[in-house]
């Protein structure tokens, strides 16, 4: 007789019949298969021999299912009178995956400009969203953005103070936010300092060793690991990490310096990715957006203090990853500054950043990472609990989420399967500057993968890059659709990924609790990272002083943009929900142009802002103030003095359209050439400037005549004068430029 089965475990079942050896010692077997009545595998069973003239129960445990899957079985029994067998019966597998996926509602419309204009030229400046890695140049657009408020900072330039971090509006289909903000050459350095570790400590020295500087420096300032960088004005400033031959170059990393404190940085060079396989390709928007069969829609961007990584939504409010993501090899603890950008595609959909509200890990990974003590190169150990859960106080993935295809097999049915497979994620490593923060993945293919250490596996046939990590393998389910099965780790000569499995899966679901105010419970080996986000109950207010006086008295005022009447200097409006708001400002006869401000409103507070209109200046008075930070003609700003030393006076310099305070900077001629009866001269050219190559052939003030013009320009770039006609005899020619 055939009994039931039990299911124990998500990969195996006990099964049960009995046997009656009617007085013959009988051997007994349990075989079972996949398709009724066709048996591929034999177990034995227990007990394993039966006797006598009754019913004996017997029993055998099923190893190695796998889910989703009916298997049938029977009872065989052997002894000298022959062999029998017993009627069919089947079981189901439970169902580790989880299938159930909601696509994600429409994308916000993503129309929002902004743009944001630096002054003085000729000095680094530049400017980002806070969290990104690269700084703006000024003026450069930036498009694609959602409705909602920004915050942006501002590069450190030694020798200057530059504008205060601020918050921004931007509002989708709106006139483009604009900004100007102005650097001011500052009379007292900075106290700041930051000293930079690299790691491993094998790339510190050696011919070709590892070194550091700040981004825009030159090749002569280059520093070793362990060296400070002292006299620094407190700000958020980018490290800059040199190419070391057999390791990946870091990505340029952010150190915030505070007045009277060293700021300790520690940099860690990674082993390069594998670099055989098939890498990812660059995705469209809209397949990112509208393909409802593969996983595109659930994947984004993370961003942190250390660089930029991958990962997907599993739950409406849990983000998979690596644990390696929110970990920083260098100072052995969690990363700060970490965001998740939802289907970021780089000029098309720039989303707000959402800010986790913690994170889980394995609780053995810290202390594994630790105890490999080998920064930038994971132990196989380690990278078997290289996963993490990130979870938000909101929706992830605007209301959707993927599912996942799970196994506890060690021979992972998904991943050694035939079923097309595919990397998804946000490469950055040797990606064109154009791609990066675009989605990309490998095309569906049959990958072959192989088992590793635990529950990790690898390959040859496909690859990706750093900024990948943490970003979804996905299998083709037997429905059609994608599903994510394994985590993206890296790897220097295969790529390595982490299956999901059941031990993955309750990081998922504590993730999920903690995500909507549940238990912050870690037990089970599992390490909780929490982030303090404030809440704001009460409504708040602003309050507007406008200087100077005679401003006032000119007709000054101010209003919220979104009020239709102006305030006087001195008024307060109240009762706003927390928030960013923008402040508008009356234009006034005899005073620059107003712009708009941001001004953000903090629950059960007064929000104090003072607005300073500025007497419209004069063309020369406006570059004194950008160069000097005075529009007097007296002391460093005086037309004739030459504050840079260069020969030329700072009258002369604003001629000529170049930087007062740069000594490399100042109008001369160059690249002189004749060629028959042709002279030509060359010479870097100004916005706004027009040049005139003059011919003398005596020197007398009156004998010189104008040969060739060129301008006013459009922008700076280089020019050439040419004389067609040059004399046969000697002759001597100048550059003169107009238009200050």
């Amino acid at each position: 007789l055939v009994g039931s089965a039990t299911l124990t475990t998500t990969t195996s079942a006990v099964i049960s019949g009995s046997v009656n050896a009617h007085g013959s010692d009988s051997q007994v077997f349990f075989d079972y298969g996949t398709s009724p009545g066709l048996y591929t595998n034999s177990v034995v069973a227990t007990p394993t021999t039966v006797a006598g003239h009754s019913d004996t129960p017997v029993s055998a445990t099923l190893a190695n299912l796998a889910q989703f899957t009916t298997y049938y079985f029977r009872v065989r029994a052997i002894s000298v009178a022959g062999e029998g067998t017993s009627n069919d019966a089947s079981f189901q597998m439970a169902s580790l995956s989880g299938l159930t996926t909601t696509f994600p509602n429409a994308p916000p419309d993503a129309q929002g400009f902004v743009f944001v204009n630096l002054s003085p030229s000729g000095v680094l400046t530049g400017w980002r969203f806070v969290g990104e890695q690269q700084w703006r140049a000024s003026g450069v657009p930036v498009g694609g953005l959602s409705t909602g408020s920004r915050d942006i900072e501002f590069r450190p330039v030694p020798g200057y103070i530059h504008p205060p971090t601020e918050s921004i509006a931007v509002t989708s289909g709106a006139a483009a936010t604009v900004i100007s903000r102005s650097y001011y050459v500052s009379a007292v350095s900075g106290s700041g300092a930051i000293t930079v570790t690299l790691k491993p400590d094998s790339v510190a020295t050696g011919p070709d060793h590892a070194q550091w500087r700040l981004l825009g420096e030159n090749e002569a300032q280059w520093r070793d690991s362990g060296s400070t960088l002292a006299g620094l004005s407190a700000g958020n400033y980018l490290i800059e990490s040199r190419p070391v031959p057999g390791f990946a170059t870091p990505t340029n990393t952010n150190v915030t310096v505070l007045n009277g404190q060293t700021a300790l940085l520690t940099i860690t060079h990674f082993l390069p990715d594998a670099t055989t396989g098939t890498p990812p390709n660059v995705l469209a928007y809209e397949s990112v957006t509208g393909d409802t069969t593969k996983p595109y829609a659930y994947v984004g961007q993370i961003r942190s203090n250390v660089g930029s990584s991958t990962g997907f939504v599993v739950k409406p409010r849990v983000v998979a990853t690596a644990a390696h993501v929110v970990w920083d090899d260098g100072t052995l603890s969690a990363v700060e500054g970490l965001q998740w950008l939802f289907q970021r595609h780089r000029g098309l959909n720039e989303p707000k950043p959402l800010i986790p509200r913690g994170h889980y890990t394995f609780d053995g990974y810290a202390a594994q990472r630790i105890a490999d003590n080998s920064p930038g190169d994971s132990s196989p150990e380690a990278r078997d609990l290289d996963v993490a859960a990130i979870y938000f106080n909101e929706d992830a993935g605007r209301g959707g989420h993927g599912g996942y295809l799970a196994s506890d097999l060690a021979a992972n049915e998904f991943l050694l399967s035939n079923a097309d497979k595919m990397l998804v994620g946000y490469p950055v490593d040797g990606i064109a500057a154009g791609s990066q923060g675009r989605m990309h993945a490998t095309t569906p293919a049959d990958i072959l993968f192989t088992p590793s250490f635990g529950r990790t596996f690898v390959t040859s046939a496909i690859r990706s890059s750093g900024g990948n990590s943490g970003g979804p393998l996905c299998v083709q389910h037997s429905n059609g659709n994608f599903y994510p099965a394994a985590i993206y780790l890296g790897g220097n000569a295969q790529t390595i990924v982490r299956a999901i499995d059941s031990d993955v899966i309750e990081l998922f679901n504590r993730a999920e609790v903690s995500s909507t105010g549940g238990s912050n419970n870690t037990g089970g080996g599992i390490s909780h990272t929490s982030v303090d986000i404030p809440d704001y109950p009460d409504e708040g207010a602003v309050q507007v002083l406008i200087e100077p006086e005679a401003a006032r008295n000119a007709g000054a005022g101010w209003r919220l943009a979104a009020d239709s009447s102006y305030q006087l200097h001195g008024n307060t409006v109240g009762d706003l929900n927390p928030g960013t708001y923008v402040l508008q400002m009356i234009p006034v006869a005899g005073y620059e142009t107003p712009e708009d401000e941001a001004v953000v409103v903090t629950g059960g507070s007064l929000t104090m802002v003072t607005y300073t209109y500025t007497a419209e200046l004069t063309a020369q008075e406006s570059w004194r103030q950008e160069h000097f930070g005075t529009t007097e003609n007296a002391g460093d700003a005086a037309d004739g003095f030459d504050f840079d030393r260069d020969g030329f006076t700072n009258a002369e310099e604003f001629v000529a359209g170049t930087n007062p305070t740069q000594a490399g900077d100042h109008f001369k001629m160059d690249g002189m050439t004749q060629t028959g009866s042709t002279f030509n001269v060359s010479t870097s050219g100004k916005a706004g400037r027009t040049y005139l190559l003059q011919r003398s052939t005596t020197l007398a003030p009156s004998s010189w005549s104008t040969v060739d013009t060129i301008g006013p320009l459009g922008s700076d770039g280089p020019v050439s004068l040419t004389d067609a006609a040059r004399p046969t005899d000697a002759a001597f020619y100048r550059i003169q430029v107009t238009g200050a």
